[in-house]
């Protein structure tokens, strides 16, 4: 009997180990991960006139922007047509632009998007009449800019001052 007891004592030991020593590899991955996502804004020129503007992306760490449409950019106050998304990613980014339905129109794929660059500089302008990889026609061709243009005006970004 007592070397029943001492057997089933080694066995729930090593279970038990096994689950510890699981959780830990998942805390700690899950650190890592966190640790590693940068922030990337997209900021997208509206030179074809749509009304509004989603964002969709897709591979890396999922639908950040959320499913099929994607999110509504936001209206850039002071840089009229442009608008901003800003994503925490700890991948390369696919993205779409479109305007907002789900069948309505949308640009072709902005492919691999790299994470360690702060700011990406996107125009959109009419499509033609290709189809993208699913079959829909693109009316808005989105190009990636190499740097923001000259016209663009940044934010200033006011500063703080502690109270003595």
């Amino acid at each position: 009997m007592l070397k029943n007891k001492k057997k089933i004592f080694q066995y729930v030991s090593v279970v038990a180990f096994v689950f510890m020593l699981g959780i830990g590899v998942m805390l700690a991955s899950n650190t890592v991960s966190a640790a590693s996502k940068r922030s990337v804004t997209v900021h997208v020129k509206n030179s074809i006139g749509w009304k509004k503007i989603c964002i969709y992306n897709y591979d890396g760490d999922g639908e950040i922007a959320g499913s099929w449409p994607g999110t509504a950019m936001k209206k850039d106050k002071n840089n009229k047509g442009w608008y901003t998304y800003t994503f925490k990613t700890s991948s390369e980014l696919n993205i779409v632009f479109n305007s907002g339905t789900k069948k309505g129109p949308q640009t072709n794929d902005i492919k691999h998007v790299k994470n360690n660059k702060k700011d990406v500089w996107v125009q959109i302008s009419r499509g033609s009449k290709d189809k993208n990889d699913m079959g829909v026609a693109v009316a808005g061709k989105a190009k990636k800019l190499k740097k923001a243009p000259a016209s663009y005006k940044k934010t200033a970004t006011k500063k703080t001052t502690k109270k003595k």
